[in-house]
């Protein structure tokens, strides 16, 4: 192995150790208005994945009735 690359490693393994073991409280807060953006941020998330899920369960759910009802290639709107 490199020579330069091992030292490089072996002192950044050191100093995060060491940054590690003298931790020491931060004594911060979450403010309100950072807690409520959150949870906005988590809501719109869920909300998001669970309308993708559905809509994607829709198309399934129509593809494979298509499939068993024999209409597969045919198109019943009259555009």
């Amino acid at each position: 192995m490199n020579v330069p690359f091992v030292k490089l490693a072996k002192g950044s393994a050191l100093i995060f150790l060491i940054q590690i073991v003298t931790v020491t409280p931060a004594f911060a807060y979450i403010d309100p208005g950072t807690g409520s953006y959150l949870f906005q941020m988590l809501m719109a998330g869920l909300l998001g994945s669970a309308f993708a899920i559905k809509m994607t369960w829709r198309n399934v759910k129509t593809y494979i009735s298509q499939i068993f009802s024999g209409n597969a290639g045919n198109d019943d709107s009259n555009d």
